[in-house]
């Protein structure tokens, strides 16, 4: 189930993110992520989705997260195995993925 998040999150409580960068995604059956976990309205700071991302991340016990569509939070069991298996791609802006780019971070224990 996908949440749709609109709240005020402060950055002291978020984790820390280390970027690993923008990565091809696929379609369908060849999508390497393959857990929406959270979407937030179209108009959303990419700054505040990657917050909002790491931070419902943690609390749902994944150690690396990807932002998709600008607005769209992504995981997947084997994140830290795949992410990378398509090669890099340039579409992805202000730390965020566009349309089929992740752009992967992993959170600093």
């Amino acid at each position: 189930m996908i949440q749709i998040l609109h709240f005020n999150l402060s950055l002291a409580s978020s984790p820390k993110s280390i970027p690993q960068g923008c990565f091809v995604e696929k379609e369908k059956s060849e999508k390497l992520l393959t857990d929406n976990y959270a979407s937030f309205s179209s108009n959303s700071d990419p700054k505040a989705v990657i917050v909002y991302c790491s931070t419902v991340a943690r609390d749902k016990g994944h150690e690396y997260f990807a932002v998709r569509n600008q607005i769209e939070c992504w995981t997947s069991k084997d994140i830290a195995d795949t992410y990378n298996k398509y090669g890099k791609s340039d579409n992805c802006a202000g730390g965020v993925g566009k349309e089929m780019a992740n752009f992967v971070y992993r959170i600093q224990a």
